[in-house]
């Protein structure tokens, strides 16, 4: 049977988790103790070395791929459009941030994220009812720091350093330099190199067979730039900048699978992605305060071609300018002030097929019967917000907290109150418990201006919502009847997430697949809630005795409801149990193994239990129109994978032979250890009579090397 261009691609993008990557303080003696922030209480908060991220099994040394590792996140899928998914919230739902400044997206197409992970320094994970200085997001919020690596740990030259990336499937360059005692930059540009592979896995031959040929092999490109002033002992200013860029296209013979199922699909296929930022960071650290002033311009690009179906050239300006103060006004009471103001432009040209669609809750009616239409106009979008956040500490074991974030949206021409509440209490030095509350509501993004583009889309549609509670509780411990057990930190979450005002597909816009859909009603409303709950577990086990690991475990629960439609289903990315079982142990001074065990509920999915033909005036086929089963009905099997890693200190660096000896570290890593075969789709012929299973990369052992040269 063939496999769709769709299934070929992910695979294509999936050997990019190979990659030969290089890391400045990858060194297996000398570890930046850097701390990344899970989730917890303020004292005694769950983190885990930049090191130890940046070492895990099957990780490639990206850290924020790493992520899924964590409690509450998984992934969307394998491959292109790759995102997390935290606690019961589609992908879109997620807001990022890197040195306190928005950026267009954080992964890549092959899945790997677009930062150099030579420049991170820490990265703070929210996955619910975060402070209020933090908004226009439901889902959750990835905050990353990055810096200028630690030049001084090197020997030859204290003023500088310098990374070569020549990694198998992608390739860079970092240099980060002192200028002078108060000055210091650094950059970092990265390219993939899947466009010299791409012939050796599918040549002309190939390509004709599929149906399909690459006009533009899929490739991606970042950059990271940042200018350091120390103006004076207590003020900071940094000019940063950062963009990536990701591109593919398709040309897609009519007599290919995918054009049987689609005809509005043959002929070109792109799909083309890129942004740029620029931002100014004043920070001031005064004895009783603390101030930050960040002025940012982002700009994302979209291009999308899906043949006939849609043509879209839109681009996203995204101005803002943070101001906020933090003052701490005794030992018992902090208060943060601040303002966001965000104007958005979205100037687009469109072309396409006009059948409104939400596959997350409903089936999707052929669009090919539909008009085309073409609708060319800019939506521009003021969002200021103010905050403020109270912390205050009555008595020693209780901290308070009391914040509130008023938001104004002048497309819905209105303002949102959303309120954050949160109380801890600590037992004693070990332990502490805690009690938080957060509202949240977002703006569209990326393809979700379609449910407001004029001709396509509606124009009164209110700001989704989302009301997050969580409960916790952790503990410091040391275990004593072994000495290389303790110490260990574990705590347990328990959440809660209410959503409101979901955007649906209004059926009475939708017909039956030989007519064209209804112009004359808004196409797309505000018609369906959701929930999410769950439980989450995270046992972490100190470095002492040369070793240090972690165990999470999650069961949770998440349901939509279809107010219109009255459906209640599960959601798309309900998987009610995740395991991850991460362990690292440094074997000698230069040498340290690692393993990561992953164990997850299967996605769920539609089964289709039949089609109709769909003929046109003369009676020829056109296509076929699926018959859908219950929405999410069935489930794929469990799957589940080990990955073993062992890093080398091969060289350390240094200048005593009068010549720069570069600092070499080499890893081995061996994917998917015992060969699991996970599924994760079906693919179906075009008359839906029969299907393939796909499953996840890679299906058997595969193993993966890399080294590392620092100058």
């Amino acid at each position: 049977m063939k496999k769709s261009p769709a299934h070929i691609l992910t695979m294509v993008f999936l050997l990019l988790s190979i990659s030969l990557p290089v890391n400045a303080n990858n060194t297996v003696e000398d570890e930046a103790i850097e701390e990344i922030t899970i989730e917890g209480s303020r004292e005694a908060p769950a983190k885990i070395d930049t090191y130890t991220f940046k070492t895990i099994a099957g990780g490639g040394n990206d850290v924020l791929k790493a992520i899924e590792a964590l409690p509450g996140v998984t992934f969307s899928g394998d491959g292109a459009g790759n995102a997390p998914v935290i606690r019961g919230s589609s992908p879109i739902d997620n807001q990022y941030f890197v040195n306190g400044v928005r950026v267009g997206y954080v992964f890549h197409n092959d899945g790997d994220s677009i930062f150099n992970y030579n420049l991170v320094n820490n990265f703070e994970l929210y996955t619910g009812a975060w402070q209020p200085e933090l908004g226009n997001a439901i889902g959750g919020i990835i905050s990353v720091d990055l810096s200028v690596p630690d030049i001084q740990s090197f020997e030859r030259e204290k003023n500088h350093i310098t990374i070569l990336d020549l990694g198998f499937t992608r390739t860079g360059l970092t240099h980060a330099q002192q200028v002078n005692d108060n000055q210091s930059f650094y950059f970092s540009v990265r390219e993939s190199l899947l466009f010299i592979y791409i012939d050796a896995f599918f040549d002309d031959e190939a390509q004709d067979e599929e149906g399909f040929a690459f006009s533009q092999v899929p490739r991606n490109r970042d950059y990271q730039f940042s200018y350091n002033w120390q103006l004076k002992e207590t003020m900071k200013l940094e000019f940063f900048a950062s963009g990536a860029k990701d591109f593919i296209g398709l040309s897609v013979d009519k007599d290919s699978d995918i054009a049987q199922e689609n005809p509005d699909l043959a002929g070109d296929i792109n799909v083309n992605q890129n942004y740029n930022n620029q931002a100014l960071i004043l920070t001031i650290e005064e004895a009783n305060y603390a101030s930050s002033w960040r002025l940012n311009a982002l700009q994302v690009d979209l291009d999308l071609q899906f043949g006939r179906a849609l043509d879209l050239d839109g681009d996203v300006y995204n101005n803002s300018l943070i101001i906020d103060y933090d003052f701490s006004l005794s030992n018992q009471l902090d208060l943060l002030v601040g303002v966001d103001i965000l104007e958005e432009v979205f100037d687009y040209d469109v072309s396409g097929r006009q059948q409104p669609c939400n596959d997350e809750f409903q089936s999707c009616p052929p669009g090919f019967i539909s008009p085309i239409i073409t609708s060319k106009d800019k939506i521009r979008t003021q969002m200021p917000s103010i905050y403020t956040n109270v912390k205050w500490a009555p008595i020693d074991i209780l901290e308070l907290t009391l914040g509130l974030r008023t938001n104004y949206n002048s497309y819905s021409e209105k303002t949102y109150l959303e309120p954050r509440l949160g109380i801890e209490w600590f037992i004693d030095n070990s332990q502490s418990t805690w009690l938080r509350y957060g509202q949240h509501h977002q703006w569209f993004k990326n393809y979700e201006y379609a449910y407001v583009i004029e001709g396509f889309g509606s124009d009164n549609l209110d700001l989704v919502k989302a009301d997050h509670s969580v409960i916790g509780y952790g503990q410091e411990m040391d275990v004593n009847w072994a000495q290389w057990m303790g110490p260990f930190y574990w705590q347990i979450e328990a959440y809660y997430k209410n959503l409101h005002d979901l955007v649906v597909a209004n059926p009475a816009a939708q017909t039956d697949p030989t007519q064209a859909a209804n112009l004359t009603v808004q196409p797309y409303i505000n018609g369906a809630t959701g929930k999410a709950w769950g439980f989450e577990f995270l046992l972490k086990k100190h470095l002492t005795e040369q070793w240090q690991g972690w165990l999470t475990l999650a069961y949770s629960k998440t349901e939509r409801y279809n107010e219109i439609t009255k459906q209640s289903f599960n959601f798309e990315y309900d998987q009610p149990f995740i395991v991850n079982l991460v362990s690292s142990y440094q074997l000698t001074p230069r040498i340290s193994l690692s393993a990561k065990w992953r164990y997850q509920s299967g996605s769920l999915y539609t089964d289709i239990i039949g089609a109709n033909p769909i003929n046109d005036d003369n009676g020829d086929l056109i296509a076929y129109d699926p018959v859908e089963g219950e929405i999410n009905g069935e489930r794929y099997g469990s799957n589940h994978r080990l990955d073993l890693r062992a890093d080398f200190l091969v060289s350390s660096g240094d200048a005593s032979l009068g010549w720069r000896k570069p600092n070499i570290v080499a890893y081995v890593e061996l994917l998917n250890a015992y060969g699991q075969k996970n599924q994760t789709g079906w693919e179906y012929e075009p008359d839906y009579q029969s299907r393939e299973a796909e499953y996840a990369f890679p299906e058997t052992v595969l193993p993966s090397f890399g080294m590392t040269f620092t100058f």
